[in-house]
């Protein structure tokens, strides 16, 4: 199918999927990154989303 394309073509064809896989990768480390800080920051919370502990309760 791309054989059949311009050059110019199928280089903007490559760069737009490489261009999608660079901004699926960017947000799954993005999100790694959210998840981890989120960890490190609240460590003995009991909140499924990882998010800050009661002011109740101290670790």
């Amino acid at each position: 199918m791309l054989r059949s394309l311009p050059v110019a073509a199928r280089t903007l064809v490559w760069v737009r999927i490489l261009n999608a896989l660079g901004a699926y990768a960017l947000s799954f480390l993005v999100v790694l990154t959210g998840l981890s800080w989120r960890r490190w920051r609240w460590p003995c919370s009991d909140t499924p989303g990882g998010g800050p502990p009661p002011t109740t309760t101290r670790c």
